[in-house]
């Protein structure tokens, strides 16, 4: 696969080097770091370049830790392309700085708000989405119409 780009080296290069026993210590973030909770270059790349298939305008990635992967992905975006906030990121001291870092670096400049797809995300989490399977639900405003 290709290299990360100089944005996402750098964010992953500062997840890998931050102080995370300390800050879990010291009440400044929820969480131990784990390699196994962030996004390796070649997952972030597949998942960038399924979404550039797509011709993607929105993606919600769920589960970020500091962003890799929704980095990688927003780079491939439109400039009218939008990610979807998770709050986990921007409600943990520790992280937030590594968020607004990576966002300033974004062609978009932007993530999109939970509230924007909440009506997808019920119906995912609830019985009646039981027996989907395999499918790509795309939520792009209409843009591929």
């Amino acid at each position: 696969t290709s290299p990360p780009s100089a944005a996402a080296k750098a964010l992953g290069e500062a997840t890998e080097t931050a102080a995370w026993d300390e800050l879990y210590a010291g009440g400044k973030t929820m969480f131990r770091f784990s390699q196994a909770w962030t996004t390796d270059v070649v997952e972030a790349k597949a998942l960038a370049m399924f979404a550039y298939m797509m011709k993607a305008k929105r993606v919600m990635e769920i589960g970020m830790f500091t962003g890799y992967g929704a980095l990688t992905i927003a780079e491939v975006l439109p400039p009218d392309g939008k990610i979807v906030d998770t709050p986990l990121i921007w409600d943990n001291p520790a992280l937030k700085p590594l968020a607004e870092r990576w966002v300033a670096d974004m062609p978009i400049g932007k993530l999109c708000q939970v509230t924007d797809l909440q009506a997808a995300i019920v119906y995912l989490a609830s019985e009646a989405s039981d027996y989907m399977v395999g499918h790509n639900l795309v939520i792009e405003g209409g843009q591929s119409l």
